[in-house]
């Protein structure tokens, strides 16, 4: 089942169904507190509400966080016919192991750069048509999580709670909270452990890509 990206409400925080739709939100409420036999899986980039609200390890509903390929990424290489193993890691690291990236990129290496990764990375990141998959799912983005995603992009560092609030000039309230949570369950942000918090930040990719939207839109 990955109806959840076609059914969600465009320009809002994720969770809110588009007007006729909301139906969705209760059958998976119902499949999940009914008894029966049956297992319904349900992939998206996406957490619906109902989901985060039911979810647990000891309960009947759960969810798996797919990552990245990490160093299982390599057979995605050598079936491109990339040679230099020695600059492996390295790109599957700039891509953060991200199996649709890396595909279309290796495209773009055998085709321009004559199969050579050193040579590629020479000339920084690049999205190709990944930037369109990135592209639909900002699409659907409310105006704080942009604004909230172009601060981060900014960084340097993962930052914590506080600094965002103080780059998009914005109160720690709930409307914060809220957007922040939609973008964490949207995929697009992830959280890096600290000593005495939990700081946020970006994938190389989607920094890429915000950056590239900031520069065309300006004047």
């Amino acid at each position: 089942m990955t109806i959840i990206g076609s059914i969600i409400l465009w320009r809002s925080l994720t969770g809110n169904y588009r007007e006729g739709y909301q139906v969705y939100g209760e059958f998976l409420k119902q499949v999940a507190k009914s008894q029966h036999q049956s297992c319904l899986l349900l992939t998206s980039c996406e957490k619906p509400k109902e989901i985060a609200a039911l979810e647990g390890q000891n309960q009947s509903v759960r969810s798996l966080k797919l990552g990245g390929l990490g160093e299982a990424a390599v057979e995605i290489l050598k079936n491109k016919g990339l040679s230099e193993e020695c600059e492996y890691s390295e790109l599957i690291e700039a891509y953060s192991g991200n199996p649709l990236a890396l595909k279309i990129v290796t495209t773009t290496i055998k085709d321009m750069f004559g199969g050579s990764i050193a040579n590629f990375l020479k000339n920084g990141l690049f999205l190709g048509d990944y930037s369109d998959t990135l592209s639909r799912q900002f699409n659907r983005l409310s105006s704080l999580e942009i604004q909230l995603l172009h601060c981060m992009a900014k960084e340097v560092k993962p930052v914590d709670i506080e600094q965002l609030c103080s780059n998009i000039q914005q109160d720690r309230d709930s409307d914060f909270f809220k957007t922040l949570e939609s973008l964490f369950r949207r995929s697009l942000i992830e959280t890096v452990p600290a000593e005495t918090e939990t700081l946020f930040a970006l994938q190389p990719a989607i920094k890429k890509y915000l950056m590239s939207v900031a520069r065309l839109s300006k004047p």
